[in-house]
């Protein structure tokens, strides 16, 4: 009976490894979302299929960087904020850098 709970074990800890690397493809943490498939496969699938990617790409050099990137770690220059044509409400990213832009073009 004991070697029919090492079976599931191993075949839960191999079953992670998928919504790990589907996260980890879009930036996130590779272990936190192999722990998370460990103990909760079934939701952690469909969770990480359904993730928001942080990654964005360099204008400039066209590496791969955090979403968050003010400057690329790759070519060291300024990444300019994508500003959306429509702010999403209750998308944090954008509050602040709105109001930046509004207050740029009234000094214009």
């Amino acid at each position: 009976m004991a070697g029919v709970y090492v079976l599931i074990a191993l075949a839960l800890m191999l079953l992670a490894l998928i919504p790990a690397k589907i996260a980890a493809d879009k930036g996130r943490s590779f272990l936190e979302w192999y722990l998370f498939g460990i103990i909760f496969f079934i939701a952690a699938l469909p969770a990480a299929v359904l993730a928001r990617d942080e990654r964005a790409v360099c204008p400039l050099c066209r590496e791969t960087v955090k979403d968050e990137a003010v400057v690329c770690p790759h070519c060291q220059r300024e990444i300019e904020p994508e500003i959306p044509d429509r702010p999403v409400r209750g998308d944090q990213r954008y509050v602040g850098v709105l109001d930046d832009l509004r207050d740029e073009r009234r000094r214009r």
